[in-house]
């Protein structure tokens, strides 16, 4: 079989290709941020948090990193957010 002209993205399906693009390349802000663990239950990768930042307010991401510091006082975390 050989195709000589085929399209993956056409007048059908472009609407919903853009959409889908435009969704991805808007998660590109990435927190890279230190926070109090929850001790009762605590975070983890791949999770859903929201976080409050100085700048843009609350901010929904999901967490790609996370290293645990554990205190005296309080377990810390530091980790990468990727908003969602």
């Amino acid at each position: 079989m050989k195709i000589d002209a085929g399209y993956l993205i056409n007048r059908n399906n472009s609407r919903t290709v853009a959409q889908r693009l435009y969704d991805f390349y808007r998660r590109m802000n990435v927190l890279d941020c230190e926070f109090a663990a929850d001790v009762k239950n605590p975070e983890q990768t791949g999770e859903i948090i929201e976080i409050a930042t100085p700048f843009e307010g609350n901010i929904t991401g999901q967490i790609e990193k996370l290293a645990v510091s554990l205190g005296y006082a309080n377990i810390k975390m530091r980790g990468s957010i990727r908003e969602y």
